[in-house]
């Protein structure tokens, strides 16, 4: 792993990678995710294989943007909002407004690179990112579907809806599937 990550350039002080190819390496992070949820021995030899796809996925959309120059300054923007993202997930009152704000550009323009770069909008982005970090602590055995809701910036009343739309399934039901596959 520690040879994929630095072969991808990726360090805890540059989080956002620089590839030409967004759309094949989302499809690929979707499948792991999608497979990662159905357990078992033949599910988690197929799981093995889609990771691997992912990381070549991910090699290859890097060695294609290797003859790019430095970062422009949209990279840096987006690299910004993504890590601010990311350490700010969990509060209620973080909106696209505010994170374009704090990398110092107006909406629009910021909503058009992230989009550009990372392959989907900073909403969905957001949203996405949430459900993952949602994800991590439903299969927390002291874990309520209340107190997660909080943890990833939700109101309770809108949380399952939202981790539904995303998922497939309510919390709950994510929670029982965890809890069966222990």
């Amino acid at each position: 792993a520690e040879i994929f990550f630095d072969q991808l350039g990726l360090k805890p002080d540059r989080l956002l990678l620089k590839m030409s190819v967004h759309n094949q390496v989302l499809q690929r992070m979707q499948e792991v995710a999608a497979c990662a949820y159905q357990g078992g021995f033949t599910h988690d030899f197929m799981l093995g294989m889609k990771v691997f796809a992912f990381m070549e996925e991910c090699l290859r959309s890097r060695k294609e943007g290797e003859n790019r120059s430095e970062a422009t300054d949209a990279d840096k923007y987006v690299e910004q909002a993504v890590y601010y993202m990311n350490i700010h997930y969990f509060r209620q009152d973080l909106t696209i407004q505010a994170i374009a704000e704090k990398v110092g550009l107006n909406r629009s323009y910021f909503y058009e690179i992230f989009k550009e770069r990372i392959g989907m909008s900073p909403q969905k982005y957001l949203i996405w990112l949430r459900m993952q970090k949602a994800k991590e602590y439903l299969r927390m055995p002291q874990a309520t579907v209340t107190s997660v809701a909080y943890s990833v910036g939700y109101d309770p009343s809108v949380f399952s809806r939202a981790f539904k739309n995303e998922t497939g399934m309510s919390p709950g039901v994510f929670m029982r599937r965890q809890a069966d596959f222990s």
